[in-house]
């Protein structure tokens, strides 16, 4: 559906799909009013997820019914709030819905993603860790793109998801192509599995993997 406000020509599909390439939470009432629709839609409790930064947008906004008005006026929409975070967790359910199917379709069952983050020994062996997530986290295909994102200080985490894990991907929903980005659903009642190494064993392994 257009909406209005937003140069006219956009849609609102559009428009969340450029928001999340910017940022997945952070300050925009619009990015985190997106993880709160994903939280919702996919029936994930408090306990499953890690809010952080979009925790502390939410406190500093006034709760979580300010940031879903705060997102609606941010694309020009003034109607039904309700109706505004329905369409919200539809287009989620939608976004999954066509990634599902494309794994289906392929024959895939489960996928290997990486995410770079600017924490921990950059020389850290491979450990063993778990992971709570957002409700929607950015990985990567790409083990170079990962390793870039943990800058030189930090380490990569390695994952195996099954599909039904995936929200989305550069393929099919959220996700910069460029970097072969995959976006991971936080887990029910469990953290994620992962291993944890450092940026500079995680950059020799890029450079054989890509290679």
């Amino acid at each position: 559906k257009s909406v209005g406000g937003v140069n006219g020509a956009k849609t609102l599909e559009r428009t969340l799909i450029s928001t999340w390439a910017s940022t997945s939470s952070d300050s925009s009432s619009l990015a985190v009013a997106m993880q709160l629709a994903t939280r919702d839609e996919f029936g994930l409790k408090q306990s499953d997820v890690a809010m952080n930064r979009a925790g502390d947008h939410i406190e500093s906004a006034g709760g979580e019914d300010a940031v879903w008005a705060k997102a609606a006026a941010s694309v020009g929409y003034s109607g039904d709030v309700g109706v505004f975070r329905r369409g919200m967790m539809d287009f989620q359910r939608a976004q999954y819905d066509n990634t599902q199917q494309f794994f289906k379709s392929r024959g895939i069952t489960e996928v290997t993603a990486m995410r770079g983050m600017k924490l921990g020994d950059p020389s850290q062996s491979p450990t063993s860790v778990s992971l709570v997530l957002q409700p929607a986290s950015s990985f990567s295909h790409s083990s170079s793109t990962a390793s870039n994102f943990a800058s030189s200080h930090g380490t990569v985490f390695l994952v195996r998801v099954p599909v039904s894990q995936v929200l989305g991907s550069y393929l099919t929903g959220y996700g910069c192509t460029y970097e072969q980005e995959i976006v991971v659903l936080a887990g029910k009642g469990s953290a994620l599995p992962a291993v944890q190494i450092g940026k500079q064993r995680a950059s020799s392994l890029s450079a054989a993997v890509d290679a």
